[in-house]
């Protein structure tokens, strides 16, 4: 928990606008939750330099698939493309993957993830471009407020009106 307050932290402390924050988280999660796994930082990184968003926080989107959770959504993924895409053929029994066996199921498996993958990325990047968009513009405009207070109570009391006092200025001026 603290390894994820850590990285919330660290994306609301990026010094860009809330939308180029907010773009890379949507870009992140929607690239890591498609099943491109060794090509998930390469593609995100060029796609968030084309789309002038923060890189930062694109490669942190595509953590949501990590070895915990990647078992998850690669099931999911496969539900899903299997229901847009039928397989009259036998089914994949995901308790017995093998190499030989996702090799053998050919080009459905692989469209049926991706297509799964897809479904599953759209909604998510969405939902988080615009919590993140929130989470930002929140932290900033805060942000804002602290520094503009701070900057009106230092502009209020200044330090040389401390030192000038009647006394001393009627002792300066010889009244």
């Amino acid at each position: 928990m603290r390894g994820l307050r850590h990285v919330y932290m660290k994306v609301l402390r990026i010094k860009s606008t809330p939308h180029a924050i907010a773009l890379g988280m949507g870009l992140g999660v929607f690239i890591g939750l498609l099943p491109i796994i060794p090509l998930q930082s390469v593609v995100v990184l060029t796609l968030a330099l084309a789309l002038r968003c923060s890189k930062l926080t694109a490669l942190i989107g595509t953590l949501v698939t990590n070895p915990l959770t990647i078992p998850f959504f690669y099931l999911t993924m496969l539900k899903i493309g299997r229901f847009f895409l039928p397989d009259g053929r036998g089914r994949l029994n995901p308790d017995h993957w093998t190499i030989g066996e996702l090799l053998q199921a050919g080009w459905h498996f692989y469209a049926s993830m991706l297509l799964g993958g897809f479904v599953l990325a759209l909604p998510s990047a969405v939902a988080a471009y615009f919590l993140t968009l929130a989470l930002t513009t929140a932290h900033q405009n805060r942000r804002a407020r602290r520094m503009a207070s701070c900057a009106q109570r230092q502009k209020h009391h200044h330090p040389a009106s401390k030192l000038s006092t009647p006394s001393t200025d009627s002792a300066i001026s010889g009244k």
